[in-house]
């Protein structure tokens, strides 16, 4: 009987190598280093595109070895974007430029990364409802 040990060896390597990473040593980071300003410029993009105006968004997403990114979800109680609009949205993330990929044991993992986002609904002056009770 013949057993095929490097095949199962392949395999196996294959599975560690797929793994998304939720421990690491270094997270992934956005292009251009500041995770701040790339929230905040997509949040504006978000916002004009699809005129969003409640409080919160999660953008959840796998950052690949090559800093490209995949698997991305988006967790609101408001908002429940299709199919198409998530694909429009992953573009639009891509556009944006490759990340830094997390780092473990000194190499690039595939990591998982959530984007909180709190969008402000815009209350009225007070003014504005003063005059209408005058």
């Amino acid at each position: 009987m013949a057993i095929n040990d490097g095949y199962a060896q392949q395999q196996q390597e294959n599975k560690v190598e797929d793994k998304i990473h939720s421990f690491f040593q270094e997270k992934a980071v956005p292009p251009g280093g500041d995770f701040k300003i790339w929230r905040s410029t997509l949040m504006g993009e978000m916002k004009e595109k699809w005129k969003l105006s409640f409080a919160d968004v999660r953008v959840r997403m796998v950052v690949e070895k090559d800093g490209s990114l995949t698997n991305l979800a988006v967790i609101s109680e408001e908002w429940k974007p299709t199919e198409e609009i998530l694909e429009v949205l992953l573009k639009m993330i891509n556009a944006k430029g490759k990340w830094k990929p997390a780092m473990h044991n000194g190499e690039d993992v595939r990591s998982n990364y959530t984007v909180p986002m709190i969008f402000q609904i815009k209350k009225p002056l007070l003014k504005e409802w003063l005059f209408y009770f005058i």
